[in-house]
């Protein structure tokens, strides 16, 4: 979706602020993916030693 954005901020310059606030929502959903898979293994970790 992001790059399909990109194609429209290259034909229209005005749509270069969706493309932003897009990436925003990409990156913060990577930075909780990452944390939950972080907080994930140390459940584990715990569950295995306990």
């Amino acid at each position: 979706m992001i790059i399909l954005w990109v194609m429209a901020s290259i034909k229209d310059p005005s749509y270069f602020p969706v493309v932003v606030n897009f990436m925003i929502f990409f990156l913060n959903d990577m930075y909780g993916f990452i944390s939950w898979k972080k907080r994930e293994a140390k459940i584990e970790e715990k569950i295995e030693i306990g």
